[in-house]
């Protein structure tokens, strides 16, 4: 694995990441569940998200075997409405189990 840098409000970032993850899989010939950490400022993580979902990231590998998964570090909104705006954002694309 090597370390990329992304531009996180660029799509062709995050088509690239995914077509990288799906290359890895297939010359390895695995099926990686994926894990996406933010640690990022509460109103980055939005644009994240999204970005993540319109990208076909939350789908998991390409095969349909593993699954994708989110982690948000806190703080988590800097006010209950933000908060609750940023959950009903993840739950567009990501399950909670």
């Amino acid at each position: 694995l090597k370390v990329r840098q992304m531009n996180v409000d660029d799509n062709a970032s995050y088509s690239d990441l995914k077509q990288y993850l799906d290359d890895l899989e297939e010359s390895h010939n695995v099926h990686m569940h994926r894990l996406f950490y933010l640690s990022v400022p509460p109103d980055a993580s939005g644009n994240i998200i999204e970005k993540l979902g319109e990208n076909g990231l939350h789908t998991g590998c390409a095969h349909g075997v593993a699954q994708s998964r989110l982690l948000a570090e806190k703080p988590f909104g800097h006010t209950y409405e933000a908060a609750q705006d940023l959950i009903a954002n993840i739950a567009k694309y990501f399950k909670e189990d």
